[in-house]
């Protein structure tokens, strides 16, 4: 009995481990879209330019992406977030909160990119967006 005991809580423990997320070095992006996402972006609130991609592959719907928080150029503060999906289609959100820990989970209601954010603590703030578009197709 105290073998079986001791070998549930090892596994137990383990588990914790390994399902925790680290909130202190990270952000994380789930996507919500139904659609897979080929590129995340995230740039200062400032700035015309979207910046660098933070993914490298694609993010399926249901699946979250662990974002270093390295990758968030001016640290903590407000964003403007953008997305574009295998079909080419585009999410912009501005003007978002972020703060290292935070999960952003990208929807869509009737066309209109919706992020909502999700901190460590487990508070949530909706961002409407703008109506999801698609460049190719406006050419």
């Amino acid at each position: 009995m105290k073998k079986f005991l001791a070998t549930a809580m090892i596994v137990s423990s383990l588990f914790c481990l390994c399902s925790c997320k680290d909130y202190k070095n990270n952000i994380f992006f789930e996507n919500k879209t139904g659609e897979v996402i080929d590129g995340i972006y995230v740039s200062s609130e400032d700035s015309d330019q979207w910046g660098d991609k933070m993914n490298e592959d694609s993010v399926k719907s249901g699946s979250t992406l662990t974002i270093p928080k390295e990758k968030l150029v001016n640290g903590e503060g407000k964003y403007d977030v953008g997305a574009i999906d295998h079909k080419g289609n585009n999410y912009d959100i501005y003007e978002v909160n972020i703060t290292i820990g935070d999960t952003l989970t990208l929807s869509e209601k009737d066309g209109v990119a919706i992020l909502t954010v999700t901190t460590s603590s487990g508070d949530t703030k909706d961002y409407t967006g703008e109506e999801i578009y698609n460049k190719e197709k406006e050419d």
